[in-house]
């Protein structure tokens, strides 16, 4: 659930400032680099993983959860750099540099270039993927205290429906069809400005 919530908060941003469709290579590849952006910022500068179980109020196991792939992401990122593993992904990545293992094998001691700012801190306008209209000039960490306030109400809500004192259908009025990519169910993204054109 925290997954999806993040992403449906998330995914629009990182869309409209990647571009798309994901099945184009350049795209995938853009939304893997600006994903990697993304938690390089927050980690480094921001400091936003280590007060992860304070911001989200998660339970002991959740927590080892996250903290597991945060692990697990590391872990990848040795791999796909150590220097035994480079001739093979330079190789793939020759075949397809705009592949989305090129993007997350991005070095997080790397400085990621200083006119771009991935966090949207500077609270630009942007806009919505399938509409064009604004989505206002929320940053991104104001993203995810909209997905925290979000993932509270949805596990009151799963609690319930466990308890049984609700119906699945308030479950499905909670995602208000909207997809993990927070695309409303039925609509297309058409619209984006990459950061990266």
């Amino acid at each position: 659930m925290s997954h999806y919530v993040v992403d449906r908060n998330c995914h629009p941003y990182v869309f409209y400032k990647s571009g798309f469709p994901y099945t184009v290579p350049k795209y995938s590849y853009h939304h893997g680099l600006l994903e990697s952006y993304i938690d390089t910022k927050l980690e480094k500068e921001e400091n936003f993983y280590p007060k992860y179980k304070d911001v989200f109020r998660i339970n002991k196991s959740d927590f080892n959860s996250y903290k597991d792939s945060i692990i697990t992401m590391k872990k990848a990122n040795k791999i796909l750099n150590n220097p035994f593993m480079k001739p093979i992904v330079k190789s793939m990545v020759k075949k397809n540099p705009l592949s989305a293992i090129n993007a997350i094998r991005y070095k997080k001691d790397k400085e990621i270039p200083s006119n771009l700012d991935v966090l949207n801190l500077n609270h630009n306008e942007w806009n919505n993927f399938m509409d064009n209209s604004s989505m206002g000039t929320s940053s991104f960490l104001d993203l995810l205290t909209k997905a925290k306030e979000e993932l509270n109400d949805a596990i009151i809500l799963l609690e319930n429906y466990a308890r049984g004192s609700i119906n699945k259908e308030e479950i499905i009025k909670f995602t208000n069809n909207i997809d993990h990519d927070g695309c409303i169910i039925g609509k297309e993204m058409k619209y984006f400005k990459s950061i990266f054109d």
